[in-house]
């Protein structure tokens, strides 16, 4: 008998344990297991894999795809199935020929006495699903914090202000 626990439970030490979001920062990649349901007869993986680079992002999955293959080599009584769906890329790939929609956004922080901070943003946002889809969207500040726990909040000075960068960013858009 083979336990699917047990596989599921090989399957994730097969990945560098140095590359999850914990161990990871900035532009570097990593691999993030979202769920794990498994009995002994059935396991269920879920994972995002995220990288800046398109070409290590494809090097990503390309690795999850050889890690099952190699599982289910070794294990030939049992049925292993991967899926990958690419749920979005990076903005950048689209939006550095068109740097204006960001460009029209520091403009109206900087008139609004905002220090632009420009940083990479590590997870799935609705930014880069609209970039994707033609609607060039850079990612705004939220101001939220200790995102994704239950503790996450947002100051109302905060969403003040980011109200207010909308309103001008639509202000310089119209000019």
């Amino acid at each position: 008998m083979v336990s699917a626990v047990m596989l599921a439970n090989e399957l994730l030490n097969l990945l560098p344990a140095n590359e999850t979001p914990a161990n990871t920062e900035g532009r570097e990649g990593f691999y993030h297991c979202m769920s794990f349901n498994a009995t002994s007869e059935y396991a269920e993986l879920n994972f995002l894999i995220r990288d800046h680079d398109m070409k290590k992002f494809e090097s990503r999955k390309n690795f999850i795809a050889k890690c099952v293959n190699f599982l289910q080599e070794k294990y030939i009584s049992a049925k292993f199935e991967l899926n990958i769906t690419d749920q979005y890329y990076n903005m950048l790939e689209k939006i550095r020929d068109n740097m204006q929609p960001v460009n029209l956004a520091i403009q109206a922080m900087k008139e609004l006495n905002i220090e632009p901070v420009i940083i990479p943003v590590r997870g799935g946002t609705d930014g880069a699903a609209l970039t994707w889809r033609g609607l060039l969207t850079p990612n705004l500040f939220t101001g939220a914090c200790n995102w994704h726990s239950r503790f996450e909040f947002i100051s109302i000075q905060v969403m003040n202000k980011a109200s207010e960068l909308i309103i001008k960013i639509l202000e310089l858009a119209a000019k």
